[in-house]
């Protein structure tokens, strides 16, 4: 596996560990979908330097809509 995706592997973790903490109502199989929703939008980008700070915005945006249960 490339190290690019390998840093983003742990990226991706890091960013579902602090989007959990941040919505702790939210299930954290959900804040892992939206990760993973995310990312999937960005795997064609060519430039992959912000791609986390994307996929962070987006997810966290997802995040914001949903209402607790």
């Amino acid at each position: 596996m490339p190290r690019e995706l390998v840093n983003e592997d742990k990226e991706a973790a890091d960013i579902v560990e602090r989007l959990s903490a941040r919505y702790p109502h939210i299930p954290v199989a959900t804040v892992e979908q939206f990760v993973a929703e995310a990312r999937r939008g960005f795997a064609t980008a060519t430039v992959r330097d912000f791609v986390s700070v994307f996929v962070e915005r987006e997810a966290r945006a997802r995040l914001e809509s949903v209402r607790p249960a």
